[in-house]
C-alpha cells in the first residue's frame, strides 16, 4: 500500500541547561523545547518525574548523589515526542556510563536507510571527579552499534578542537600500493576534504581525543559546515572566555541525510546555546496516527446538497448552542488530562455534528485519507456572528442582507490600475508559481494586508502548498487566543503569531520548516505591532520583521519605538529587512515626514518607489514600505496584484543580487485577476 508521507525531517537538540531547576515552569524554556528529539544535558536533578511536558514523554539518566553533596549533578533528561514512541526506544544497556544516553531510531518507522543510534553525551572535563575516560568507553560503544546502523552523536564534549581535520588529509589508496598490490580492502571509503569552519581557534587535549575518535570511527562535525552554523559559532559563554565545546556529530554516510545544523542564540536560561540538527526522514501517517486494525473502522464524509441548510439549521437549534455554551463554561484541569478531556468532548460536538450534516462515505478508508468537519471557526467567534446576524435582522432568504465584507471581491476595475478582462487573464499564484519555476532556488519573502484571516485561511493554504513562497508575513489577521494555532497551521510550515484582537491588527508568519530559522520575540517592538524573524541566507543571518502601525500611534511614539528597536537589532544582525504597512504615504511630502526622518537616523532605505495602495474613491498612496540597511542587492522590482484582501495593494517582487535567493514581497489587492501579457511584459 503506498502511504501519503507527511513528515519529511526530523529535528534532534541538545543544550546543556546548567541546572533545570524551576526552568521548566519558564515560558522560553518551554518554546526551546521544540524539536521532535530534546536533550537535556546537567540538569542536577534526581527523578524527574515532576518535569513532564504535554506532548512529550521522557528517558531519563540520573547521576549518583554523593553522601556530602548540597545537590545531584550531571543527570541527562530526554522530551520526545509522543507521536515518535513507536520508532524510538531506549538501550538502557548501552553504556555503563551515568555520562551517556543510548536511543535507536527504528529504520522503518521514521523510513531511514539503517537505523539510527543516537547517543546524548556529556564529557566532563579531565580534572573533574566524573571523568571516567570517556572518550575510550565511547569509542567501544560506537563500535558496537556501527556494525547494527548508524551513529549520531550530540551533546556537550568539553573538547576544542579549533578547525583541525576531523578526517584523514591527503588520502590517497595509491599510496599503499606494495609491489603494484594494493593492501586495502577493494571497498575502502577514502576520505575526502570537508572544509570546517571554527570561531575557537583553540585545540586542547579532549579536543585531540575527539578529533582521534571521529577518525578512528569515521565520524564527522557537523558545526561549521552546514546553513545555520557555517561560521562555527561560539557554543558555551562563561566569565572566562567564548569557546566551542557542544557538538553534533554523525557516520560519514549519514551526511547526505543532514539538511542543516543550527547553533541557536544565547539566553538567560544557560551559558550554553542550544544545537540542533535537522535529518531528512519519511514518516507516513498511518506509522503514527492511527494502529492498524483502526484503519477500516475510521468514518469518511462527503459534502451534499442539502448539507448547508442542515448545517445552518443544526448550529442554530438550542440543543447545539447549549452543547458550545457547556463546552466553553465548563473548567478543564490545567494538565494533560484536561487537555485530552477538552479535546475528547470538542471531537464528540463535531463529529455529532458531522454525523447530522454530512453523507457518510461507503468507500474503505485507506492511509492518507482525511475527514473534513465543516465547523472551521471556534465557537467564540459563531456566536459573536450569529449576535451581529441578529442585531441585523439577518435571514438566509434575503441574501441581499449577508456580509460579504470578508470575500475576495470580484470587482475587474479599480481606480488607477489598469486591469484586463480579456481571455488572456490567469490565476495570479499560477503566474507566482511559475516565477517559483524560473527561480526554484531563490528565497521568496513575502507580505500579504489580508484583513482578516479566518475568512481567507483557504486562499493562503493554496498560496502554500504550492511551495510558491518562503516565508509569508501576514498583517491585521484579526485573530486573538480563542483561535487555536491548529485552525492554521500547515504542512511544512512554522506558524508564528502576534495577535491583538479578533476586530484588529495582529501578525502571522509562515516559514518553510526545512530552512534554518526562528521567531526573535524579544527583537519586536514595543508600541508598533511587529513579528522578528531570523532566518540564515547563504550563511548570513537576516532578521526579516513585518510590521503595522496602528493609525492611534501618535508619530513621536512611533519614531521613539521604531529607533530604540532598530538600535537594538543592529547590534545583533548586520542584514535588516522591515516591511510591511507603516501607514505614512511616502507619495504626500506632508505625510512622509516622520518616517523619513526615522529611516534617515537609522540609514535605512525604502526600496518600493510606486504606490502600493489604490481605492476607487482616493488617490493612490505609498504606504506599504520595504525598509532595508542593504539596498544595494535590491533591483528589478515589479508589480502585481492579488485578490485576497478587499485592502487595494499592489505585489512586489525584489531581488536579492548578492546572494543565491530572492526576496519577493507580496501585499493585497482588490482584483481577481491580472493580464498575462502585462504580466510577461513585467518580468
Amino acid at each position: 500500500m503506498n502511504q501519503k508521507s507527511l513528515i519529511k525531517q526530523l529535528t534532534i537538540s541538545a543544550w546543556n541547561i546548567h541546572g533545570l531547576g524551576d526552568k521548566s515552569n519558564d515560558d522560553f524554556f518551554l518554546n526551546s523545547i521544540k524539536s521532535d528529539i530534546n536533550i537535556l544535558l546537567e540538569t542536577w536533578k534526581g527523578e524527574c518525574k515532576e518535569y513532564n511536558i504535554p506532548g512529550f514523554n521522557t528517558f531519563s539518566k540520573i547521576r549518583k548523589k554523593k553522601k556530602k553533596a548540597k545537590r545531584h549533578s550531571g543527570g541527562i533528561l530526554v522530551y520526545y515526542k509522543k507521536i515518535y514512541s513507536k520508532g524510538i526506544s531506549h538501550i538502557q544497556e548501552g553504556t555503563n556510563s551515568q555520562n551517556r544516553l543510548w536511543l535507536k531510531l527504528d529504520k522503518n518507522f521514521f523510513g531511514l536507510t539503517h537505523d539510527l543510534y543516537l547517543c546524548a553525551v556529556y564529557i566532563p572535563p579531565v580534572n573533574s571527579t566524573h571523568y571516567e575516560n570517556d572518550y575510550t568507553q565511547l569509542e567501544k560503544e560506537i563500535s558496537t552499534y556501527s556494525n547494527k546502523g548508524q551513529i549520531a552523536l550530540i551533546g556537550d564534549f568539553n573538547s576544542r578542537t579549533s578547525s583541525h581535520p576531523d578526517f584523514i588529509e591527503n588520502d590517497d589508496p595509491d599510496l599503499f600500493n606494495i609491489h603494484s598490490q594494493n593492501i586495502l580492502p577493494q571497498n575502502y571509503d577514502v576520505d575526502q576534504f570537508l572544509k570546517r569552519n571554527n570561531q575557537d581557534k583553540i585545540l586542547n587535549a579532549q579536543g585531540n581525543n575527539l578529533l582521534e575518535l571521529c577518525l578512528s570511527s569515521r565520524l564527522r562535525i557537523l558545526n561549521g559546515r552546514y546553513i545555520g552554523d557555517s561560521l562555527g559559532y561560539f557554543t558555551c559563554f562563561t566569565p572566562n572566555g567564548l569557546s566551542t565545546v557542544d557538538y553534533a556529530i554523525v557516520s560519514k554516510s549519514l551526511l547526505t541525510s543532514v539538511i542543516y545544523f543550527k547553533t541557536n542564540e544565547i539566553n538567560y536560561l544557560s551559558d550554553h546555546a542550544q544545537i540542533e540538527i535537522f535529518l531528512k526522514c519519511n514518516i507516513s501517517e498511518k506509522q503514527y496516527l492511527f494502529p492498524e486494525d483502526k484503519w477500516k473502522t475510521m468514518k469518511s464524509y462527503k459534502w451534499n446538497d442539502n448539507s448547508k441548510n442542515i448545517l445552518i439549521q443544526t448550529i442554530s437549534s438550542e440543543n447545539f448552542i447549549n452543547e458550545i455554551i457547556n463546552f466553553e463554561t465548563k473548567k478543564y484541569s490545567e494538565n494533560q488530562n484536561g487537555i485530552d478531556q477538552a479535546a475528547s468532548e470538542l471531537d464528540l460536538i463535531l463529529c455529532n455534528l458531522t454525523e447530522k450534516t454530512c453523507t457518510l462515505r461507503h468507500t474503505q478508508l485507506t492511509a492518507g485519507s482525511v475527514v473534513y468537519a465543516p465547523f472551521l471557526i471556534s465557537p467564540t467567534h459563531f456566536f459573536e456572528i450569529q449576535h451581529e446576524n441578529e442585531n441585523r435582522n439577518f435571514s438566509i432568504d434575503n441574501d441581499d442582507e449577508f456580509d460579504r465584507s470578508y470575500l475576495p471581491s470580484d470587482q475587474t476595475t479599480t481606480t488607477g490600475v489598469n486591469i484586463s478582462t480579456r481571455e488572456d487573464e490567469i490565476n495570479l499564484f499560477e503566474e507566482l508559481k511559475q516565477v517559483r519555476n524560473k527561480h526554484p532556488n531563490k528565497f521568496i519573502c513575502s507580505y500579504l494586508n489580508i484583513n482578516s484571516l479566518r475568512y481567507k485561511f483557504c486562499a493562503i493554504k493554496d498560496l502554500l502548498s504550492e511551495r510558491i513562497v518562503d516565508l509569508l508575513i501576514i498583517a491585521e489577521t484579526k485573530l486573538d487566543d480563542t483561535f487555536p494555532d491548529a485552525q492554521f497551521k500547515l504542512d511544512h510550515y512554522h506558524l508564528w503569531r502576534a495577535d491583538r484582537s479578533a476586530h484588529g491588527g495582529g501578525l502571522a508568519a509562515y516559514m518553510r520548516s526545512d530552512l534554518a530559522s526562528d521567531r526573535q520575540k524579544h527583537l519586536e517592538f514595543k508600541t508598533i505591532e511587529s513579528l522578528c524573524v531570523e532566518v540564515v541566507i547563504n550563511a548570513k543571518k537576516w532578521l526579516i520583521a513585518g510590521l503595522y502601525r496602528p493609525q492611534s500611534i501618535t508619530d513621536n511614539e512611533f519614531k521613539n519605538d521604531f529607533i530604540q528597536s532598530y538600535d537594538k537589532i543592529s547590534v545583533k544582525y548586520d542584514n535588516i529587512v522591515f516591511l510591511g504597512d507603516l501607514n505614512y504615504d511616502l507619495l504626500s511630502k506632508e505625510k512622509k515626514q516622520t518616517l523619513e526622518s526615522a529611516c534617515d537616523i537609522c540609514d535605512l532605505e525604502n526600496v518600493v518607489k510606486d504606490a502600493t495602495c489604490f481605492t476607487q474613491h482616493a488617490e493612490p498612496t505609498l504606504n506599504d514600505v520595504i525598509l532595508t540597511n542593504k539596498n544595494i542587492i535590491y533591483k528589478n522590482v515589479v508589480n502585481f496584484n492579488c485578490a485576497i484582501s478587499d485592502i487595494g495593494v499592489y505585489l512586489y517582487l525584489l531581488w536579492m543580487a548578492d546572494c543565491d535567493r530572492a526576496s519577493m514581497t507580496v501585499f493585497s489587492v482588490s482584483v481577481m485577476r491580472i493580464s498575462r501579457s502585462v504580466l510577461k511584459t513585467e518580468l
